[in-house]
């Protein structure tokens, strides 16, 4: 929203970018709730958004239909026009994109709006990383609460069993939907000649 007011384009959207080089998320702005239930699905990636995957140039077009990866806009989609689209780099690497866009014939972006959007995505880079940092450092006081729970069952000082706790927490840590362990029917059998596993805990 805020890109959308300082440059007065009509239309505005940040993308994140998964590993696989699609739009892991997409958050848009100036479309009706309407116009996006008919569009159907989020952009993932391809045509002009997807040019500022690669570098870490921003892209302003007066006429992106005019654009040679002009393409990938679904049926019901706004018209385009002006464009001007900043990645958003984290670390060196470009993480995501700024996106602002127009449909009047005679509205372009100006060097000025270049530098509110570049910007713009440097503080939304800052938010992203600080965001990412956060989610980690709270992974990894989860695994390390588990790690001393698991422990403290396997030394016996809980009433868990510990092959149940830690399928468990398996379970919760990975946001998986069942957690299972398995062990060998002959659990002192050498290592490389188990050929049989059993459920112990679920």
């Amino acid at each position: 929203n805020a890109a959308i007011g300082m440059t007065r384009a009509r239309y505005g959207a940040i993308g994140v970018w998964a590993p696989d080089d699609t739009l892991s998320s997409f958050v848009h702005g100036g479309i009706d709730p309407e116009t996006t239930r008919r569009i159907g699905h989020l952009p993932v990636g391809k045509g002009v958004l997807g040019v500022l995957r690669s570098g870490s140039e921003p892209l302003r077009l007066r006429d992106l239909t005019e654009h040679r990866e002009n393409f990938g806009f679904p049926a019901h989609h706004p018209a385009m026009r002006a464009f001007l689209g900043m990645p958003i780099a984290i670390r060196g690497a470009v993480y995501g994109a700024l996106y602002v866009a127009d449909d009047r014939g005679d509205f372009a972006f100006s060097s000025a709006d270049e530098v509110t959007a570049r910007a713009l995505a440097s503080a939304a880079s800052v938010a992203i990383d600080n965001a990412r940092l956060f989610e980690q450092a709270r992974t990894s006081a989860q695994w390390t609460d588990a790690s001393r729970a698991i422990t403290a069952a396997l030394l016996g000082d809980t009433k868990e069993r510990p092959l149940q706790l830690i399928a468990q927490r398996a379970m919760e840590l990975t946001d998986a939907e069942q957690g299972i362990v398995l062990v060998p029917v002959e659990p002192d059998d050498p290592d490389g000649t188990v050929d049989t596993l059993v459920v112990s805990a679920a």
